[in-house]
């Protein structure tokens, strides 16, 4: 048992060195190499043989960044609406489209340039596009990770991220905007949305988390929240990059359609619309 986990940990070490260097060639900044020595130095309660330290990593305050997103359209002119269930698009024979939405009331618009990035629901509103391939819309699959909370006070001041599992990046631990500690989120196949936490899954927490915290106390997890993430592959399947697919994969004039943005979208949302301006001032 000693030599596969022996075996096991040279494996991860190799791991952690692709993803240095892949972070390397992708620009990231400040990256160091730790040995296990120079990672327990600076979070005396890790476990950890190799490590990279990212000092340029921090907790991304999505809902400010919503806001501040939203601000910015309406600054410029543009509207942000909720609530309002896409029903169906149809493609205008001069270009672009009438889209109607459901609702409260309902709507019926036009517009030059159809963008649909729905997350969980972008193979259904691709289906709901007059003349949209069906055999172009790839199979969605719904992949849940739950999170718990740690009861007593957080082991550590920076993120912990341990190597990535498949399809994933696994089961990490992040001191939240509140101080709190929070680990997830593991990863679970499953048929329809659902959004409950287990808590008996605090066991199999619990072991996954003794690897790189020793420390951590029995029974100190509490059941904490769920999310799902619309996934391109399945159980032992390689994991595809985001899919923006254009006139060229799906053959409408001035639609883009984006499939798979899990995470992390939304940290690289502002690059994937970049990209996306690109596409359509070209389509």
């Amino acid at each position: 048992m000693r030599q596969a986990g022996r075996r096991d940990r040279r494996g991860e070490v190799v791991g952690i060195e692709a993803i240095f260097e892949q972070a390397t060639a992708n620009g990231v900044e400040g990256l160091e190499h730790l040995t296990g020595a120079q990672a327990r130095a600076l979070e005396p309660g890790l476990n950890a043989h190799a490590a990279i330290l990212s000092p340029e990593s921090g907790l991304f305050a999505s809902h400010d960044y919503m806001l501040a997103l939203q601000g910015e359209i309406e600054d410029a002119g543009g509207s942000v609406v909720v609530s309002t269930p896409f029903e169906r698009a149809e493609a205008l024979p001069g270009g672009g489209f009438t889209i109607t939405a459901g609702g409260e009331g309902g709507a019926t618009l036009t517009t030059g340039l159809l963008v649909t990035a729905p997350g969980l629901q972008a193979q259904a509103v691709a289906a709901r596009i007059e003349g949209y391939p069906a055999d172009r819309i790839p199979k969605s699959r719904f992949g849940k990770g739950v999170y718990f909370r740690l009861t007593g006070r957080a082991p550590f001041e920076r993120l912990i991220y341990p190597p990535p599992i498949p399809g994933a990046l696994g089961t990490h631990y992040r001191k939240d905007l509140g101080g709190q500690a929070v680990f997830g989120p593991d990863l679970v196949y499953i048929e329809t949305e659902d959004y409950s936490v287990d808590p008996a899954k605090a066991a199999e927490f619990e072991h996954y988390i003794r690897r790189f915290w020793p420390g951590l106390p029995d029974g100190a997890l509490a059941p904490d929240y769920a999310g799902i993430r619309p996934k391109l592959h399945g159980p032992n399947e390689p994991q595809p990059d985001f899919q923006l697919r254009d006139r060229s994969d799906h053959g409408l004039d001035r639609l883009v359609a984006l499939f798979g943005i899990e995470s992390p979208g939304l940290t690289s949302s502002l690059a994937i619309g970049e990209r996306v301006a690109d596409m359509s001032a070209h389509d």
